[in-house]
């Protein structure tokens, strides 16, 4: 990730943060008038190239480099370092670098 996607990104979080926002009032307003919820909202902000929200990152076994740095709000050398500290695991098996999905929560958890 270059630094002007890092940018972009983190100048993207407030409109995130106010779309969910607005999507809570809605499913909220939903359940009280016990109707069903709708499957996707178009209006929502697209998220940087390479990178995944974080309830697609719990339904995946294995996330990338870039990925992880997105969802931890990190740089990916930062996430690199993590790694080689042995603070985040990574698979044995592929040439690529892939984090257990679940790494990730264990790293949010006991390291914030």
């Amino acid at each position: 990730m270059t630094l002007e996607e890092a940018i972009e990104a983190l100048r993207a979080i407030p409109a995130l943060v106010e779309a969910v926002e607005k999507l809570t009032v809605e499913v909220r307003s939903l359940k009280e008038q016990n109707k069903p919820l709708p499957e996707a909202h178009e209006d929502l902000p697209q998220l940087p190239p390479g990178c995944i929200s974080l309830r697609d990152a719990q339904r995946r076994r294995f996330i990338t480099v870039r990925q992880a740095a997105y969802l931890l709000q990190m740089s990916e050398k930062s996430v690199r370092r993590a790694i080689d500290r042995g603070l985040l695991r990574t698979s044995k098996g592929l040439r690529v670098i892939r984090i257990p999905s679940e790494e990730i929560e264990n790293y949010t958890r006991y390291t914030v």
